[in-house]
């Protein structure tokens, strides 16, 4: 069974950045700062992590554009609990 692929999408006015990483339905979202990035991580509701936004996407850029695709989304993935 091939895995889903990840989608970015940018919303300019809003400020933001959502990472697709599978689909369904967001039963629960739980917020988590990391690097001083806010960042919304969404589970269905069987407790699979949907997908992840990141806030403030202009500050997050600023500080590292390189360091944000290797660390940020692994971060966000590594302190995701399974919602239950």
């Amino acid at each position: 069974m091939r895995a889903p692929k990840a989608k970015v999408e940018f919303d300019v006015e809003a400020n933001t950045a959502y990472y697709t990483l599978r689909r369904g339905k967001v039963a629960t979202t739980v917020p988590k700062r990391l690097d001083s990035v806010d960042v919304l991580l969404d589970y269905d509701s069987k407790g699979r992590l949907l997908g992840i936004e990141v806030l403030n996407m202009k500050k997050a850029l600023e500080r590292d554009l390189s360091k944000m695709g290797r660390n940020y989304i692994p971060k966000a993935l590594a302190v995701a609990p399974r919602v239950r």
